[in-house]
């Protein structure tokens, strides 16, 4: 006899439920995160988003992202103010954060091994959270920093793979500033 825990299986959706391994049609329509892919070696996704609200989903920007294969990767986030990044498995589960050692800028590396991701970036330390579900959860009554914009770049690589140039934006007080470009490739924004 097969248990089936009917539920949201799409952790792309506010309602989504870890312990669920049956869909059961509850996803709404509102999706929450900007899915970037599978991620190989190299830059794979630089991405910008408006945090819009102090209160419920629109005061975090969710980022979810793919590993075919174990990686180091780097996350850089810039803009706006006193970045926060919350990392969370695909199962929801929470693996770490980090904040801005800067006014604007955050850089965080973390080994992570095949499987799936999403990346949370909001502009206040939102607290301590076991799993994403909670983290959706307090987003509704706790208040964060709204109206900021937030570039957020991504490199995964491995042993295998080295990266030894990347043109993007290289002007930190542009809006399109790429922290882990290594050269500048005319495209800033101010």
């Amino acid at each position: 006899c097969d248990l089936y825990v009917l539920g949201c299986i799409d952790s792309n959706f506010v309602e989504f439920n870890p312990l669920a391994n049956a869909g059961d049609g509850s996803c709404s329509e509102f999706a929450l995160a900007t899915d970037l892919g599978t991620l190989s070696c190299g830059v794979e996704y630089a991405t910008t988003g408006y945090i819009s609200q102090s209160y419920g989903f629109g005061n975090s920007l969710y980022n979810t992202f793919t590993l075919e294969d174990s990686a180091n990767v780097a996350f850089s986030v810039s803009q706006g103010y006193n970045p926060y990044l919350y990392l969370f498995d695909g199962n929801g589960d929470f693996i770490n954060s980090d904040y801005a050692n800067t006014y604007n800028t955050l850089e965080h590396t973390e080994i992570l091994a095949p499987g799936d991701y999403t990346a949370v970036i909001t502009s206040d330390n939102a607290g301590t959270f076991s799993t994403l579900e909670q983290y959706y959860q307090n987003m509704q009554t706790n208040s964060q920093s709204s109206g900021n914009n937030f570039n957020l770049s991504i490199l995964a690589w491995d042993g295998e793979c080295e990266i030894t140039s990347y043109s993007a934006c290289t002007d930190s007080l542009a809006f399109n500033y790429q922290a882990l470009a290594t050269e500048d490739d005319g495209s800033c924004e101010l």
